[in-house]
């Protein structure tokens, strides 16, 4: 049965990996580059010589988006407004030029995840939940808050250490 699912994912193109990200040293694409396909829900390291030091970093235009980070995969964010300065995507407007907000010298890192919002209404329903008489959450989260400000984020770099208690 494992056989006959994983042959099944094979032929018919499904995967963990949607589209790849092309990564240059310079603006627009130049400088050298390289492209690759990236699994998602995962953290990945820049290739060493483009860790801070990657001016295009631009996903392909398949439905997936990622979190470029200030810090490699194995670092600890220490800063109370992340690491990260939010989503690119193939619509992201500085995917061509992360020197335009100051972070072609601070991107180590990315996680990359399947974008699931759909960007047109299906139908007419009301998406808006009922209220329910209860201060208890209704599922939706808020996201967290990200340095928008480029190199000022504060980051302390250090392994992560496991604690026992």
């Amino acid at each position: 049965m494992k056989f006959s699912l994983m042959a099944a994912a094979l032929v018919s193109g499904v995967s963990a990996e949607l589209g790849g990200i092309l990564v240059c040293t310079g603006p627009d694409a130049t400088g050298p580059c390289y492209h690759d396909t990236y699994s998602l829900n995962t953290c990945h390291d820049l290739e060493p010589s483009y860790a801070n030091n990657a001016a295009t970093f631009a996903p392909d235009g398949e439905p997936f988006y990622c979190l470029p980070k200030a810090l490699g995969c194995d670092e600890i964010c220490r800063s109370p407004t992340g690491c990260t300065f939010g989503p690119v995507d193939f619509a992201y407007g500085n995917k061509f030029d992360l020197g335009a907000i100051g972070w072609d010298t601070i991107i180590e890192s990315f996680w990359c995840y399947k974008n699931t919002s759909d960007p047109e209404p299906t139908d007419t329903v009301d998406p808006t939940p009922e209220p329910t008489g209860t201060d208890e959450p209704t599922g939706t989260t808020t996201p967290t808050p990200t340095n928008t400000d480029g190199p000022s984020c504060p980051v302390e770099k250090r392994k992560a250490k496991r604690v026992l208690v």
